[in-house]
């Protein structure tokens, strides 16, 4: 690698990053294969050893039969001639595929447990004991609904929305729910405030409901279903006729499909939140107090109050829903609410063969199964590919050394800080509790509960429905009990592949992604390499934790709280070193065949802070290593410290395999500052360098030459003596 980056006939001190990142060799491919991301289906059929249960997911979801739509099923197997006359049989049913066996064994607990009349023989007196005494209620079915077979009873989806470059710039999630009010649980950051909170969405209903309900198809559907599970034959024809009247006054009240985080705004922009007593007051059909805690009674620390406050949507919508639902008989709401949470579920995870036209309609992305898998796994686990690519490609030995590597780095910028003596002793405590607080995370992402290790136990990939109901359940189980915790913001806006490294100025974390570590210098990260190089290369670790202190990092305390702890004195310095690197950055300029390169503009200061003290901390870390540690390279006249530089210089050419795929060493210099302030990377080299005296010593830089150009010419917020 390094015969085919650097180019001796470049003077390192004038222009090292053309030094280390060789323009005769751009545009070709180095020595060694660039490391590429396993794809998302590879490491789905082929997961690493603990994510087994993905695969016997995809594989029993892979196995289902498409060859009849479930209208088609439940008609042929009612017939009065069959084996079991008008009920299914297991033998009938695994003609059709084994879906069909799972499924009606499935909701035939379901239709027990929740007491469908419709199937249900001398229903009064099967549910008159029912919850303390009260018979049947909606609400204490629902709330049970939604604890035990939350997939029946609603549905949220995560939507990741990408840029042209397939990088997640942002997550919406909608809300559907099967029972009259779901007390529901946001995944994603729905507003300014990243927290997961309550939203009570009413029942959604699919847009052909109005078609449906004059379909005869549909009618004739629902009889075969009532009388496969064992409803009456004298009664299936008015139960049936009985729930089309009621799903056609869902239609009129004109409910949507489904919600999402807009729905609960006001025409302001404001979200719509009202406090449980106001709630009681507009639909004051449900005990609000109770039916909430007990949907949510999984999390033993939540306690509704009259006060406790939720957002809710169209307030007009809820009321009418309210009024419909209180002038039901108790029979009728039962009907009504299993038929809907039913038939939903069916069409969604039972649509086996459905076509332009037909009643079900599918909603799932893809025209092969396989497709409809894959996007299955999406919804179901939108993070996959993100824990699959960490499991992949770091393992705890990676793990553990950056870790100890970020610590020596704490310790070393707790130092500097020390050292900084235009800063007053409180101002340096807050700043080293800081330092000491910060936390570093390095795929850390999939869950490490009882649950997630449950679940991945229970999957099954002979049993799709199965895992369909539990994959629901811990979903929402996990989302009750992080109700009032922060939103995990990693997941909400980054994705493991890409090559990067963030720091987080509201957490005091630094997050490292799996694509840094797996890019590094194209080849991965490798504690074996002489440590110059290592700690060098992995510039990073440094950079992100000065961004904890950069001009907009230094406003929070280690808590990731806004806390103005600098005396105005020392804001008038930080702001002069500051104004000082602006500046410098604006009249630096890079020469090449002739022509000189700068950039005029000025830029957000933070990244050129964090670059500037972050490659001095890492640098000064590295020196305190035992000499016995600094190894060389063989056949190479490089010091250790020399490697250090080039290493730090590798990190910019290698970075993202700009080096083999950018031909022409004028096209970066051309570019600009982003508009967060991250120059080109020649910049990010060589101006740095200049600004460190301690890389003039390394490459016996010439006083005056343009990486050594004397310290009153040099900028530094954070410096070292």
């Amino acid at each position: 690698m390094m015969e085919h980056l650097v180019d001796f006939a470049v003077d390192p001190c004038d222009d090292f990053y053309a030094f280390s990142c060789s323009a005769k060799t751009r545009g070709t491919k180095g020595p060694f294969p660039r490391k590429v991301i396993d794809e998302k289906e590879v490491l789905l059929k082929f997961p690493p050893k603990k994510f087994e249960y993905m695969k016997k997911f995809y594989i029993s979801c892979t196995k289902i039969n498409t060859g009849f739509t479930t209208e088609e099923v439940f008609e042929k197997c009612v017939e009065a001639d069959g084996p079991g006359g008008e009920k299914c049989t297991k033998e009938e049913l695994e003609e059709y595929g084994d879906i069909y066996v799972q499924m009606v064994g499935y909701i035939q607990q379901f239709f027990k447990e929740t007491a469908f009349p419709a199937v249900t023989s001398d229903w009064e007196e099967a549910t008159k004991d029912w919850f303390g005494g009260a018979g049947w209620t909606w609400y204490g079915v629902a709330a049970k609904v939604l604890k035990d077979y939350f997939y029946l009873g609603a549905f949220t989806q995560i939507q990741i929305v990408k840029n042209r470059s397939n990088k997640k710039i942002s997550q919406t999630e909608t809300f559907k729910s099967n029972v009259f009010f779901a007390p529901l649980i946001n995944s994603v950051k729905m507003k300014n405030e990243d927290f997961h909170e309550i939203y009570i969405v009413p029942m959604t209903i699919p847009s052909r409901l109005g078609r449906l309900t004059s379909d005869p198809g549909y009618k004739e559907l629902m009889v075969n279903v009532l009388k496969s599970f064992g409803g009456n034959a004298s009664t299936v024809e008015a139960d049936a006729s009985r729930i089309l009247e009621m799903e056609k006054q869902l239609v009129e009240i004109d409910l949507p499909s489904s919600l999402s985080g807009q729905d609960f705004k006001e025409a302001n922009g404001e979200f719509r939140e009202l406090t449980i007593r106001e709630l009681a007051t507009s639909v004051p059909v449900v005990p609000w107090i109770s039916y909430i805690e007990a949907a949510l009674d999984h999390n033993p620390s939540v306690k509704i109050r009259p006060s406790t406050r939720v957002y809710v949507p169209d307030i007009s919508k809820m009321k009418a829903l309210g009024r419909m639902v209180k002038d039901l008989s108790v029979r009728d709401s039962a009907n009504l609410l299993v038929w809907r949470m039913f038939i939903k579920f069916a069409n969604d995870f039972l649509n086996t063969g459905s076509e332009s036209g037909d009643l079900q309609e599918n909603p799932w992305q893809g025209s092969t199964r396989k497709e409809i898998c894959l996007n299955q796994i999406d919804a179901f686990f939108p993070y996959a590919y993100d824990d699959l690519t960490i499991a992949e490609n770091i393992d705890e030995k990676t793990t553990k050394d950056i870790k100890t590597m970020f610590q020596n780095l704490q310790k070393e910028f707790e130092n500097i800080i020390d050292a900084q003596d235009w800063m007053s002793r409180p101002t340096k405590k807050n700043a080293k509790d800081k330092a000491k607080a910060m936390k570093i995370n390095v795929g850390e992402r999939t869950p490490n509960t009882r649950e997630y290790k449950q679940l991945s136990e229970k999957m099954a990939s002979n049993n799709y429905i199965g895992n369909i109901l539990e994959i629901g359940n811990y979903q929402f189980d996990s989302l009750v009990k992080k109700l009032e915790e922060p939103v995990n913001i990693i997941d909400y806006l980054y994705d493991e592949q890409v090559w990067n490294a963030l720091y987080f100025r509201s957490r005091n974390e630094m997050i490292i992604l799996t694509g840094l570590v797996h890019g590094f210098f194209g080849i991965g990260l490798d504690f074996d390499i002489p440590a110059g190089l290592l700690y060098g290369g992995f510039r990073t670790l440094g950079h992100e934790m000065v961004h904890g202190f950069d001009n907009n990092g230094r406003h929070f305390d280690m808590d990731g709280l806004r806390f103005d702890w600098w005396k105005s004195s020392e804001v008038t310095e930080y702001n002069k070193r500051t104004q000082c690197l602006v500046e410098q950055y604006q009249n630096f300029s890079i020469s090449y065949e002739g022509e000189d390169y700068s950039q005029r503009n000025a830029a957000p200061a933070g990244e050129n802070i964090a670059d500037n003290g972050g490659g001095m901390a890492v640098y000064e870390t590295y020196k305190r290593l035992p000499e016995a540690e600094k190894h060389c390279v063989p056949g190479f006249n490089f010091t250790s410290d020399q490697l250090f530089w080039l290493g730090y210089s590798f990190y910019w050419c290698t970075h993202s395999g700009s080096h083999e795929d950018i031909k022409d060493y004028r096209h970066i210099l051309r570019g600009s500052p982003s508009s967060s302030g991250h120059f080109p990377a020649p910049w990010r080299v060589n101006t740095v360098f200049s600004n460190l005296p301690q890389f003039a010593e390394a490459f016996q830089c010439l006083q005056g030459s343009r990486l050594n150009p004397g310290q009153e010419e040099r900028c530094a917020v954070w410096s070292v003596p």
